[in-house]
């Protein structure tokens, strides 16, 4: 029989500036600018200088994003294995103080390049 586990996640300030602060590293290949100012606004302004597209997005799709790739209900270009580590992101355990235990649970550069494309294209098209 299949069990459902349900997990409640909430994108901290703290996170968000630090997937928008790998994601200028992940992303430069094809977002030229990130820009944000959250005293200004809740919006993040990403160029994309490959389409010349703007695009226009907030913590909330950001946090939907990480949730929709987690969750591996959506089809989006991303092998599961990567689902998988965004998923072990997701349901990591804060409290985990060992750097080797819970390196595997951060959000490096290649994630929240992941997690951008979601949010600004509804896909994952660079890969």
């Amino acid at each position: 029989m299949t069990q459902l586990i349900k997990f409640e996640y909430q994108l901290t300030e703290e996170e968000l500036l630090c997937i928008l602060d790998m994601a200028s590293y992940g992303s430069n290949y094809w977002a030229s600018q990130i820009n944000f100012d959250f005293d200004q606004t809740d919006f993040i302004e990403v160029l994309d200088e490959m389409s010349g597209e703007k695009y226009n997005i907030t913590k909330n799709q950001i946090e939907q994003c990480i949730v929709a790739i987690a969750e591996n209900k959506v089809e989006i270009q991303l092998h599961s294995s990567n689902r998988k580590k965004v998923y072990d992101y997701m349901t990591r355990d804060i409290w985990d103080t060992d750097a080797c235990s819970s390196i595997d649970y951060i959000c490096d550069s290649t994630m929240a390049d992941w997690i951008l494309q979601l949010a600004c294209m509804g896909d994952i098209p660079y890969g």
